[in-house]
């Protein structure tokens, strides 16, 4: 669990609860694929959603939509993208869709 940074700058807080440091050569970059439709992502998923289709609403910026599908009730483990064959960042996927989710709640 947990958020890659990209830079030294980012604050420890209260919640955090260890940090990782790794060298670029102890880091295996693949590049994403195409969805194959496996559902590996659904068997891995703690709590019963749809990483997939939450995914793929949240690249096209269909956010109601991700909503339906109860991405704000996403814990954020992980587990889909790890699973994931195709390499595609569910996770951060499924945050962007909550992030902008939350944020037009509070723009109405």
């Amino acid at each position: 669990m947990g958020q890659a940074q990209a830079e030294q700058q980012v604050p420890v807080i209260k919640s955090t609860s260890g940090i990782l440091v790794m060298k670029k050569s102890d880091v295996e970059y693949t590049k994403q694929s195409p969805c194959i439709r496996c559902a590996r992502c659904v068997d891995a998923c703690p709590i019963h959603l749809l990483p997939t289709n939450i995914g793929r609403l949240a690249e096209r910026g269909m956010w109601t939509e991700a909503e339906k599908f109860h991405a704000l009730d996403c814990i954020e483990c992980g587990c889909c993208a790890y699973e994931c064959p195709a390499h595609i960042p569910l996770t951060q996927l499924i945050r962007l869709a909550k992030n902008h989710i939350i944020a037009s709640r509070k723009n109405k």
